[in-house]
């Protein structure tokens, strides 16, 4: 094998490849070009898209994809028997073979393939980074940091994400022609779901009865439809049923607070009754003072166990029509300091806050609901500011 730039006599074909690089400073393909190149080499046969350079033994590939080279007649039995995945492709299938349109600024050269042109810019002796640097810039539109790239045939993005895109575009983080229209479209359907099935969301069943019949749920046959989980009528009987009883729960916290007020108070406690701010349950309630304690753990009585923002505001303003005070206790407050506050309030000194709507719900100024606790994955809204 002789170089045809020197004359120089070669052992092989990777000799010469590391022989024109060194001492020619050429590249593969461009010496495989200029002097081994046959006619209509880099033409596919089946569509007249140029081919991708493999090597200088092998040159140009007969076809473009294997998609050409599956309807190509000239292709034998033999070759797709040794290629079984020719067999598997399916013509129609454009997420594989997706056409681009690039034609090259430096030679004027066009490409419908993103392989074609990471191949052609070695010939350049350029990446395909460098070459859309030199054409376009890599920051972002709105805040000018670096944005991604995408590929060959586009090179990088306008934009860092896609809340930069749409406030670009439409003046707002989402894109309204594709969230609006497509929630529309669910609420729709399951609105009609709900009138021809007569059924009833979760969420609702939340605020009619309360988040007690939870403990249930395994019983309850769900329907399930868009995303949502539904409650046939014929089995809220389950529901209601459970709410005429006054369940007591086994909560150590509860409990603690109830054997607490006995220790002082000899008059009648009721713990968990549903009856008197129905469907809404009361921790403990104490009659003869019209005094309701509820106790509020971290967890179910947080936003994303399904409570809502209003939840504890809504509960306070309720007792406050019955005229009965309400005192929140939450799980992340000081509990013995909690614990006696509440004995002082029973025994008839008041020194929580006059302020905080949460420990008095009498107060003529009412609050709207306020994030009082937030971790890593539990967020609670109080009935407003927790003093």
């Amino acid at each position: 094998m002789i170089c045809q730039v020197c004359k120089k006599e070669i052992k092989s074909n990777q000799a010469l490849s590391k022989h024109i690089k060194n001492k020619h400073n050429i590249n593969q393909q461009y010496y495989y070009d200029l002097y081994l190149k046959k006619e209509n080499e880099d033409i596919c046969p089946t569509c007249g898209k140029i081919t991708p350079f493999l090597c200088m033994s092998k040159g140009y590939q007969k076809h473009c994809c294997a998609k050409c080279a599956q309807i190509d007649p000239n292709v034998d039995n033999v070759f797709r028997n040794r290629n079984p995945q020719i067999n598997k492709i399916k013509p129609n299938n454009k997420a594989i073979f997706k056409d681009v349109d690039f034609t090259c600024k430096i030679c004027n050269k066009h490409f419908t393939n993103n392989r074609c042109i990471v191949n052609h810019m070695r010939m350049h002796n350029i990446s395909i980074q460098e070459y859309w640097l030199a054409y376009q810039s890599n920051k972002c539109i709105v805040c000018k940091k670096e944005t991604k790239f995408l590929d060959a045939a586009s090179g990088y993005s306008q934009y860092c994400c896609a809340k930069h895109r749409n406030l670009y575009l439409y003046g707002v983080e989402n894109n309204p022609h594709k969230y609006d229209s497509r929630r529309i479209d669910v609420e729709q359907q399951r609105k009609e779901f709900e009138r021809q099935n007569s059924v009833i969301s979760y969420c609702e069943a939340l605020k009619l009865y309360g988040q007690g019949w939870r403990a249930i749920q395994d019983s309850i046959n769900f329907v399930n439809f868009a995303g949502l989980k539904y409650i046939p009528k014929s089995e809220l009987c389950k529901i209601e049923k459970y709410n005429e009883i006054d369940h007591y729960r086994n909560n150590n916290k509860e409990q603690n607070l109830v054997n607490f007020i006995h220790s002082f108070y000899n008059g009648k406690i009721i713990t968990h009754c549903r009856k008197i701010i129905s469907p809404l349950e009361l921790d403990i309630y104490i009659p003869d003072l019209k005094i309701a304690i509820e106790f509020n753990g971290v967890f179910f009585h947080a936003i994303e166990s399904g409570i809502d923002i209003n939840y504890h505001l809504n509960k306070s303003l309720m007792c406050r029509e019955k005229e009965i005070r309400l005192i929140h206790i939450y799980e992340f407050e000081d509990f013995e300091e909690q614990k006696q506050l509440l004995k002082d309030l029973i025994l008839g000194q008041d020194d929580y806050p006059k302020d905080d709507f949460n420990k008095n719900n009498f107060n003529n100024k009412i609050p709207k609901p306020k994030i009082i606790y937030k971790d890593g994955r539990n967020t609670i809204y109080g009935a407003g500011k927790l003093y």
